[in-house]
């Protein structure tokens, strides 16, 4: 097992060879990743190390990883599982003691002969990330300060930093003074705090990126921690937005045929996580979408902010939209538009247009990049 529940192990006897694609890598395995995915209990992860040490292979071949042969292939099997072992232990063991993420940080901290161990670099993911998703997973977001149970605004908290350093040029001017002390975690903080109390400070914006950018370059997990301070950067200076979907995925964008190879119900799904409360908080309204190749009915239902998505079709709606669904699929994919398909022929509306303008003037635009929830961890 690793990150995934479908990872094997295959042994060949005759070779004494084991091939796997357990957690076991050249490096400190992904616990939490800053991009977001389920939680990743190290207690499978552990399970499917040991059941590769139990088969004493003297060949061991990842899907990741250089190959390990004999005395190599043990010992980093068993660095490996203790890593992560000692990880879940003792966030169960500080969570027992009462601690919050950060006090568990502190004192789960990896035995040196694990930290040090190269077969445990931490190139990906740092270790205290782990630690915080061990929190998190177990526990969930409160930490037992009540206070966080209704928060003041990031806005609120900034302008209140703020008055209380003197004004903004006295915090920013603490940022810089802790930012030549080379604490750029404390400045890029501080001025976090600026920006949220004034979003369009651009000294305090560059004088983050700047932090970020020092943070970045003395950083060992160069593949995430590098990466999204890096971007963070280019963001704060309005290079990039890194709050919109990006130009290009590494797995691709949605396509007309990976469409119709999907289930046309789970498709139209997409809908509910796209639905703008604002727009639809005073629309009721439901449109059947008839896909006439597929002898299919599904229908939309808009209720005041929420969207819901349904095989069962009740007798009566507001509107109906026939089309075959590589029509739909190509609308999906950002190929087309409803009224040009309409237009064209390719589909046809009965019942109420102003009913089917409000459903779908209800929805954001559906990006081709867009990642459903139960697909967040591919």
């Amino acid at each position: 097992m690793s990150d995934t529940r479908d990872s094997i192990i295959a042994y060949f006897p005759e070779l004494d060879l084991a091939l796997h694609n357990t957690a076991v890598t050249d490096l400190l395995f992904s616990l939490y990743t800053l991009r977001g995915d389920y939680y990743r209990t190290p207690v499978d992860m552990v399970a499917s190390i040991d059941k590769l040490r139990s088969l004493n292979a003297k060949y061991v071949i990842g899907v990741h990883g250089l190959p390990l042969s004999g005395k190599d292939a043990a010992e980093h099997l068993t660095a490996q599982r203790d890593a992560y072992a000692f990880t879940f232990n003792q966030a169960v063991r500080s969570l027992n003691k009462g601690m919050n993420a950060e006090q568990m940080v502190e004192a789960a901290r990896l035995p040196a002969h694990l930290r040090d161990n190269p077969g445990l670099f931490p190139a990906y993911v740092d270790h205290e990330y782990n630690v915080r998703g061990q929190y998190r997973g177990i526990a969930g977001w409160f930490q037992e300060d009540t206070a966080d149970l209704h928060p003041p605004t990031d806005k609120e908290m900034g302008e209140t930093i703020i008055k209380l350093s003197g004004g903004v040029d006295q915090l920013i001017a603490e940022a810089k003074s802790a930012f030549a002390e080379k604490k750029y975690n404390l400045s890029a903080k501080l001025l976090f705090y600026v920006i949220a109390a004034e979003p369009e400070n651009k000294e305090a914006k560059q004088l983050k990126a700047d932090a970020l950018r020092q943070m970045a370059y003395t950083t060992k997990s160069g593949i995430q921690t590098r990466n999204f301070m890096l971007t963070e950067a280019l963001h704060l200076e309005g290079k990039l937005d890194w709050n919109k979907p990006p130009a290009m995925l590494l797995f691709g964008e949605a396509t007309v045929d990976s469409i119709l190879a999907a289930d046309p119900l789970q498709t139209l799904k997409m809908l509910e996580i796209n639905i703008d409360p604002i727009k639809s908080v005073k629309v009721n309204r439901i449109v059947e979408i008839k896909l006439t190749d597929k002898k299919a009915s599904y229908a939309v239902h808009v209720r005041r902010g929420v969207a819901e998505v349904s095989a069962t079709v009740p007798e009566k709606v507001d509107a109906t939209i026939e089309i075959p669904f590589r029509n739909l699929a190509e609308i999906m994919a950002g190929d087309t538009t409803l009224p040009k398909q309409i237009e064209a022929g390719a589909a046809k509306v009965k019942g109420s247009r102003e009913a089917l303008d409000e459903v779908i003037g209800s929805f954001d635009k559906i990006a081709k990049n867009t990642v459903a929830p139960d697909h967040l961890h591919n």
